[in-house]
């Protein structure tokens, strides 16, 4: 779900890891209406995950301009190569 502040846009995004084949696997991210949905889900998936990440993004989808991921929960522990990606 989207909030709409002023023409930028916030995302809140759950983004679960499992691990397969001796590395972290990206579940598919589940998007939340609020930060608080999106900390119940985190929390819910957390002790049956590898990691599991809840974030927020704002900006502007006409430009593509984005300010940095908000992180609002996080469990488990990625190796950086994964955080980086999630992070980028």
């Amino acid at each position: 779900m989207v909030t709409v502040h002023g023409g930028r846009h916030t995302y809140y995004v759950v983004q679960s890891f499992s691990l397969a084949d001796g590395g972290y696997v990206m579940d598919e991210p589940i998007e939340a209406r609020s930060e608080e949905a999106a900390l119940a889900v985190a929390r819910r998936l957390a002790p049956t995950k590898a990691a599991t990440l809840a974030f927020s993004r704002t900006g502007d989808p006409e430009t593509g301009e984005f300010d940095d991921m908000v992180l609002i929960f996080s469990n488990g522990e990625l190796p950086e190569y994964v955080a980086m990606t999630v992070c980028a």
